[in-house]
């Protein structure tokens, strides 16, 4: 087996995990019940506008 053939096996390895990664976060999804999936949908999107407020928040605080 050459260096490229290694690599080759690799790389497809690679894409066969995080296929198969995004297989079973796809099937839990769908496991979940529908209100189970709007209140996820909901805490994400509340969680981007909170995590920006106390990033800046904090650098304001410790800036001055």
């Amino acid at each position: 087996m050459s260096l490229k053939d290694n690599l080759q096996v690799e790389a497809q390895s690679v894409v066969v995990g995080a296929n198969e990664g995004v297989w079973k976060l796809k099937t839990w999804f769908e496991g979940l019940l529908r209100w189970q999936r709007i209140l996820l949908i909901i805490l994400i999107v509340l969680m981007i506008p909170g995590y920006f407020a106390v990033r800046y928040g904090l650098e304001l605080v410790l800036v001055r």
